[in-house]
């Protein structure tokens, strides 16, 4: 017969034995659910995009050739026969770029982490309002004055078009460039007008 003592018996076994495992899932499922979504707030999507193409993409190429190169190595000094070692390798390659692109979002998020924890420099960044008229209406959309590029992010235009921008009004927001040069937005609800 099975007994509540029995039960907190075996129960209290399962957690002594996978503790750190359960701990690592618990760990993961705070980072992809909690930490990573939040990271994206405070910056602009094609500063994001920016990193997102130039030294993210790099690093995940090095990171991926590095590891690769490593489990070559790996592989053609415990597999003796190079058939072998060569299925081997492939296999443990493919499984290596699955991984990084499965989880490349949480890596995205850790390094957006990483770099608002040390502030290189803060300022402001100007975007000037524009309107463009299609035929659904006028569209609100920000150019960049230092780097001449047009913004249609989601969290400014919810911000100014609540401050009533009109036409070709200069928007000053408040912005720290971080540790890996990104820029962020710290409180990008103190943007001023001019």
């Amino acid at each position: 017969m099975i007994t509540t003592e029995t039960i907190a018996r075996k129960l209290t076994l399962f957690i002594l034995r996978n503790w750190r495992r359960m701990l690592s899932w618990a760990m993961f499922v705070v980072v992809v659910v909690w930490l990573a979504p939040m990271q994206h707030d405070l910056y602009l999507s094609h500063d994001v995009w920016l990193f997102r193409v130039g030294s993210f993409q790099r690093a995940m190429i090095i990171a991926a050739a590095t590891i690769i190169t490593v489990l070559l190595a790996l592989a053609i000094k415990y597999r003796k026969p190079l058939v072998r070692a060569l299925s081997w390798w492939l296999y443990a390659s493919f499984c290596t770029i699955c991984l990084l692109f499965i989880f490349h979002q949480v890596l995205l998020a850790s390094a957006l982490f990483v770099n608002k924890v040390y502030v290189r420099e803060s300022g402001n960044r100007a975007f000037v309002a524009r309107y463009s008229l299609s035929t659904n209406g006028k569209h609100l959309f920000f150019s960049d004055l230092k780097g001449h590029h047009i913004d249609v992010d989601s969290k400014m235009h919810d911000v100014l078009s609540r401050a009533h921008v009109a036409g070709n009004d200069t928007v000053h927001a408040t912005c720290a460039t971080g540790l890996l040069g990104i820029p962020f937005y710290p409180d990008l609800k103190s943007t001023t007008i001019k």
